[in-house]
């Protein structure tokens, strides 16, 4: 039976004919090459995480992850935007702020945004806090942690400092106080001569009183600990007074009755007597100065050593239990209101130490020899 009655059909069929053959010669040319895609490595060398897909070898939906100004794309099989951001090795540390939210979930053409955290310590208050913070600058983080600054208080690095990476925040407390303080002035003790008065007596003439002075501080302190202080104004708020003691220089002759018989003395003294004799000098026995005083006087019975300052050479004294003595030796440990007194080197244990009053004899030095012990 003929279909077509004439050439000019039959001519039309063959290119139908043709036609559907290569139809299906593409269609099949293009199977080939999705499965040979499909067979291929996921990450095609011309294509990376920060410009284009990232094709998994699981059928998914594309996300897009934007952080730090780059954008990624990424197909993804998993239901929660934390299960893509994982299984497309994008790892989210604590601190970091992402949205839509880790719980969110994952649908065809959703955007996450991830904005990254900076490790930052904080030393407030005796406290050393380690953190991690999306607060773009210093004094954001510090109101992000409850600090409160007082108008004093100082903040390294500078408050409007940005965190651009690892950043210590420093806050040292700064106080100020202004306080009252005093001390006693010490008063002095005066002593006149008066020639009026015995010698060695005295008499307090004026009762001193010590005095006060006052002043106001300003005390800074950086974290309780004092740093600096500064005297802002000071005064006497007492005025002292000194003591004034007159001493006598009135040279008076009193008798003195000893088993010797009555001798007269200028001036009464409590020494402590100490006694010596020759071999003490440390000079051997074939020394030519063995056994001889300061004066080159023979250290025998009578010599006394003194102190110059205190009882002149050549003085004469009454020394109760040793008799009559003459000031002529002098050493090194016999200073002030003590005495050595000379026995010769037979006499053994012939005095004890002791204080004693001693007598100075008659005559009396001139004014100007003699020195003027003030009684304390």
């Amino acid at each position: 039976m003929r279909i077509f009655p004439n050439s000019q059909a039959s001519k039309l069929f063959n290119v139908i004919v043709g036609l559907v053959n290569s139809f299906r010669l593409s269609l099949h040319l293009a199977l080939l090459g999705l499965t040979l895609i499909a067979l291929w490595p996921p990450r095609l060398p011309w294509f990376s995480r920060e410009d284009s897909l990232v094709f998994t070898n699981q059928q998914g939906v594309p996300i897009y992850v934007h952080e730090n100004g780059l954008s990624v794309s990424l197909l993804t099989t998993k239901t929660t935007v934390a299960e893509s951001l994982k299984n497309g090795d994008i790892d989210v540390h604590p601190g970091d702020v992402v949205h839509p939210k880790l719980e969110a979930k994952a649908t065809a053409g959703t955007h996450v945004y991830i904005e990254r955290a900076q490790d930052v310590l904080l030393e407030v208050d005796e406290q050393s806090l380690s953190l991690r913070t999306t607060q773009p600058s210093v004094d954001l983080v510090l109101a992000q942690q409850g600090v409160q600054l007082g108008p004093l208080d100082r903040v390294d690095p500078p408050l409007t400092s940005l965190i651009r990476g690892p950043t210590n925040i420093k806050v040292t407390r700064v106080s100020e106080e202004w306080i009252k303080e005093e001390a006693v002035i010490p008063h002095n003790t005066i002593y006149r001569a008066d020639p009026q008065l015995e010698l060695d007596q005295q008499q307090v003439q004026e009762v001193g009183q010590n005095g006060l002075r006052q002043w106001i501080s300003h005390v800074t302190y950086e974290d309780g600990v004092e740093t600096e202080r500064t005297k802002i104004q000071e005064w006497v708020e007492k005025e002292l007074t000194d003591t004034v003691i007159v001493y006598g220089t009135k040279i008076v002759n009193h008798p003195l009755d000893t088993p010797e018989g009555t001798v007269y003395y200028w001036r009464r003294l409590r020494v402590f007597a100490t006694s010596y004799n020759a071999s003490h000098g440390g000079k051997s026995k074939d020394d030519p100065r063995y056994g001889l005083t300061y004066l080159g006087l023979p250290a025998e019975k009578g010599i006394v050593a003194i102190d110059p300052t205190v009882i002149p050479f050549y003085t004469k004294m009454y020394i109760p239990g040793y008799g009559q003595g003459l000031a002529a030796d002098t050493g090194g440990g016999i200073k002030g209101m003590r005495i050595d007194l000379a026995f010769g080197e037979d006499e053994t244990n012939a005095w004890t130490a002791r204080w004693v009053d001693i007598y100075l004899l008659t005559p009396s030095p001139s004014p100007e020899r003699i020195p003027w012990i003030i009684p304390k």
